[in-house]
């Protein structure tokens, strides 16, 4: 958290120091080509001046500046003079916009920018009395210029507002933070803390309360349990789903000559016999084995029986909505429409209905897609040794999305068709109802799948497999009503 507080301290420092060069650099370029622009006006009215009271070429030329650029027109665009070039050698200046404007208004201005020099050269311009026009021009540099020549300096402030901002966000983040590394959580309320961590240190406080009357409540059950299974004749183990022993009374450790050193280990390191080990196979696989021994002249009967909870494995629902997420990638409807084209009133001839058309595109998506998903889902169940039950809904549940899949990409295909293509690919992988489908069966197996898990929490599982299979089955009868009807219709008016 400290690194997280120091992190984030500097960035909005950072990120502060830049908008404000970026907003002062903005404010004082703008200005200052302010005041550059009234500087050219007011050099050019002096000098327009001091033109019409003598010697318009013999004043030009006492004048040397290496800011401006003064040029004298005639009214036809000839240069009279210029400070900067010879002006018997420049082009004529009519057609320039600041002479033109300046000859009809009695003064033009204008600018021209150059990409070569990054800059930008303004000019104004002022008809004289006898029909000539005086022009004033100075280059003005551009804010990529501008910044260029201040990187230095602009990378100078920003290494020390670094330097300065990472002491002090160390320092901030420390003293943030300092208060909650040392909580004391044994007891929260103790706490002199920020004021606004009182909900959550009561919250801990009751928290702790709770988990230490489970503690207590599970210390005094599991000393009731072994004071009842230590006077038990019969032995008794207690074994998890990968066959480690959990608890194991006395007389079980009798039988088996071991001691209470065995929790925590395999079964079959304690008893290697087949026998036993083929009990436990079928305890897991069909919820109760049994076996018989001879043991020191005496003969055992081993009865063994599965503990499930709530009847249902978690693994069993993840591998069902992971075949409903792979089985809704296969998008053969979304595109079925789009690809035929051009040629589509060739479909829409044939001595069928449009329905009948759009039953044989959801046909051939089921066929292609239904066997290998339930294939993949019954590979995998039997993995898991899930109950047969459990089995069946997860075997409608895939069979239902998939025939979501297939009307939902189907009514996608319909409402949004692309017939305007120059290639098939173009329209499987470019197509925006492709993305959209993949997007909404994703989205469904997400939600359905994170559904079942959260609601198994509360009802018995098979309740939860019963409400996703009638949520699916409501979705697929209103998407199938809608291509019946309206889709028929949308397809037939393409």
């Amino acid at each position: 958290m400290t690194k997280k507080i120091f992190r984030s301290t500097v960035a909005v420092g950072l990120a502060v120091l830049l908008a404000s060069l970026v907003i002062i650099m903005g404010a004082l370029y703008t200005y200052f080509g302010h005041v550059q622009e009234q500087q050219l006006r007011d050099e050019l009215s002096i000098a327009a001046a001091a033109m019409e009271s003598g010697d318009g070429e013999a004043y030009l030329s006492k004048l040397h500046s290496d800011n401006y650029r003064i040029t004298w027109l005639r009214a036809d665009g000839t240069v009279l003079y210029d400070t900067k070039a010879d002006a018997a050698a420049m082009e004529n200046h009519a057609q320039r916009e600041e002479v033109r404007q300046a000859l009809t208004n009695g003064t033009g201005e204008s600018s021209r920018y150059s990409a070569t020099l990054l800059e930008k050269t303004l000019y104004y311009a002022r008809r004289l009395p006898d029909g000539t026009v005086l022009r004033l021009s100075a280059s003005r540099v551009t804010m990529g210029v501008l910044l260029l020549s201040m990187l230095s300096a602009i990378l100078a402030v920003i290494a020390v507002a670094l330097i300065l901002s990472g002491i002090l966000a160390g320092r901030v983040s420390r003293r943030i933070t300092r208060p909650l590394n040392t909580l004391d959580l044994e007891h929260p309320l103790e706490n002199d803390a920020y004021e606004e961590l009182s909900p959550l240190l009561r919250r801990l406080e009751h928290q702790r309360r709770q988990i230490d009357d489970q503690l207590r409540s599970l210390r005094r059950r599991s000393e009731e349990f072994e004071q009842i299974t230590a006077s038990m004749t019969e032995g008794l183990v207690l074994v998890d789903n990968g066959g480690t022993i959990l608890s194991m009374n006395p007389a079980a450790c009798a039988v088996f000559h071991t001691d209470a050193a065995c929790v925590g280990q395999p079964l079959l390191t304690v008893e290697r016999g087949s026998a036993v080990s083929h009990a436990l196979h079928d305890a897991m696989d069909t919820g109760h084995g049994e076996t018989r021994m001879e043991r020191d002249g005496r003969e055992y009967q081993f009865d063994m029986t599965r503990i499930q909870a709530d009847g249902e494995v978690v693994g069993a629902v993840l591998l069902t909505f992971t075949v409903v997420l792979v089985a809704g990638m296969n998008l053969l409807t979304v595109p079925s429409v789009s690809l035929e084209g051009e040629q589509l009133w060739q479909l829409q001839s044939l001595p069928v209905t449009p329905w009948q058309v759009l039953r044989a595109k959801l046909d051939l998506h089921l066929l292609v897609t239904l066997p290998p998903a339930l294939l993949c889902l019954a590979c995998g169940l039997v993995l898991l040794r899930a109950p047969w039950t459990s089995a069946l809904l997860a075997g409608l549940l895939v069979a239902l999305d998939v025939v979501f899949t297939a009307a939902a990409g189907l009514m996608l295909g319909v409402a949004m068709p692309r017939f305007h293509w120059t290639s098939e690919m173009a329209v499987i992988k470019q197509n925006p109802s492709v993305l959209l489908a993949l997007l909404v069966n994703w989205a469904a197996g997400f939600v359905l799948g994170v559904g079942v898990l959260v609601l198994a929490q509360f009802v018995p599982v098979e309740a939860a497999w019963m409400a996703a299979l009638g949520i699916l089955a409501l979705a697929d009868g209103a998407a199938l009503r809608w291509l019946k009807t309206k889709g028929a219709k949308k397809l037939q008016a393409l």
